[in-house]
């Protein structure tokens, strides 16, 4: 995406398919509240909030 002038900060989760011609997108969203937040979410040891902050406030 920086590569194409779109700079993005937050999270990206990306539903894949792994074919024969390699990986394939299935799907792709940002929300927490979908399943796919239910995996990483408990595994961040810092403080989630300070996270979010520090993506706003950077430049």
């Amino acid at each position: 995406m920086n590569k194409e002038g779109r700079t993005y900060r937050g999270v990206l989760y990306v539903g894949l398919m792994l074919t024969k011609k390699g990986p394939k997108i299935l799907e792709y969203n940002v929300r927490f509240g979908d399943p796919e937040c239910q995996v990483p979410l408990p595994r961040i040891k810092n403080d989630l909030l300070e996270i979010l902050i520090s993506l706003v406030k950077e430049n």
